[in-house]
């Protein structure tokens, strides 16, 4: 847990608080809340995270990129649900599948 609120405050604060470092290591502490986050799959909704000060940018589902983004997740649950993946990196060139 230490390790991921390193990495999220490191995250925040060179991109999305930048100018605001300390909120970044609060936000970043509040991410890693495990009496309120209960679960590394539970979600944070756009209420919850803009709460938390993360810039959130609501997209309608007519909008293509909420309807790519929502196939993305789709096939993602595809496949974790009928193979051994764990985890998938994905970048601009490529997308790594790991067991």
């Amino acid at each position: 847990m230490k390790r991921t609120e390193q990495f999220a405050r490191k995250w925040l604060s060179e991109n999305m608080l930048k100018d605001n470092p300390e909120r970044a290591a609060t936000v970043a502490r509040e991410l890693c809340d495990v009496d309120r986050w209960l679960s590394h799959g539970m979600v944070i909704d756009a209420n919850e995270a803009s709460g938390l000060g993360i810039a959130v940018e609501l997209v309608e589902r007519n909008d293509p990129l909420w309807q790519e983004v929502w196939y993305l997740h789709c096939c993602y649950g595809v496949l974790f649900r009928t193979t051994n993946c764990a985890k998938v990196f994905e970048s601009s060139t490529v997308s790594l599948e790991f067991e």
